[in-house]
């Protein structure tokens, strides 16, 4: 999913961070946290809201993509979380470079 201008991040938001980026219209870290997870495919994000809603009883959650540049994407890390998904941290100190595009939908992957 590379483009010319960077790479695709998906995260999907519970509502109060959903508020929270509409209002602001970036990613905020608001806890103790050194950066933010963000899947590096819609399937890996959309399978992490739905082990939140079905194991923890979660609300909905909301996606949001947005871009990193390929620079920056260089300089990080690719991780497997939750069974197997990749993803990658921002740290806090480059949140601010990431535009949020909330999307109205979400794959959900079958049970």
């Amino acid at each position: 999913m590379k483009y010319r201008r960077g790479f695709t991040l998906y995260r999907v938001v519970k509502p109060e961070k959903l508020g929270d980026i509409l209002l602001y219209r970036r990613f905020r870290n608001l806890g103790s946290a050194e950066g933010k997870y963000f899947s590096m495919t819609v399937k890996g994000a959309a399978s992490y809201a739905k082990q939140a809603y079905y194991g923890f009883g979660d609300p909905p959650y909301t996606l949001v993509k947005t871009k990193i540049s390929n620079s920056l994407l260089r300089k990080l890390d690719m991780i497997f979380v939750d069974r197997g998904i990749p993803a990658i941290v921002v740290p806090d100190s480059n949140l601010l470079s990431l535009v949020p595009q909330v999307l109205n939908f979400l794959p959900l992957p079958s049970r």
